[in-house]
């Protein structure tokens, strides 16, 4: 139990913000090159252009953000996203709020942590990534792990 915490510390550099009633967001532009360090990315495009890099940014610090818990994702997605931003989930549309309050509901029957980047293509605005998720059920108290290719189930 011990080195899984360890492991997910070091990995995904997770701070337990949901025992605390705080919310730490990473919101910073300088930082890309520690974050690629915490979410290497296998295959990537040249990043050389202000807003690819901003880009490259954005996405390494939602998967921080995502790590630190619930509360802090969210208040990520209120500095990121308008109120009338629109999210495609599984065939519906669903306003930030709505798919806040989802995302809510799910993660207090599962645990679900972003991993490593296999493909981050930037091109001007355009951007397409590839990468892992690791996912475990509360109920269960469970985390499915997949590193370097090895399925280990680990009891929390």
């Amino acid at each position: 139990m011990c080195v899984l915490a360890l492991v997910l510390g070091l990995v995904f550099g997770l701070k337990k913000d949901e025992d605390k009633n705080e919310v730490n967001v990473l919101d910073s532009y300088d930082n890309t090159e520690e974050l690629i360090k915490q979410f290497p990315v296998s295959y990537k495009t040249t990043v050389n252009v202000g807003i690819e890099e901003e880009i490259q940014n954005r996405l390494l610090t939602g998967f921080v953000n995502w790590n630190r818990g619930f509360k802090t994702w969210k208040a990520w997605g209120n500095i990121l996203y308008t109120n009338d931003s629109i999210y495609n989930v599984h065939g519906a549309r669903l306003s930030l709020a709505s798919y806040q309050d989802s995302m809510d509901v799910t993660l207090k029957q599962a645990t679900i942590l972003m991993g490593d980047f296999h493909n981050m293509l930037i091109t001007d605005e355009f951007t397409a990534i590839h990468y892992d998720i690791y996912t475990g059920s509360q109920k269960e108290n469970q985390l499915l792990w997949n590193l370097s290719n090895l399925n280990i189930m680990e009891e929390l």
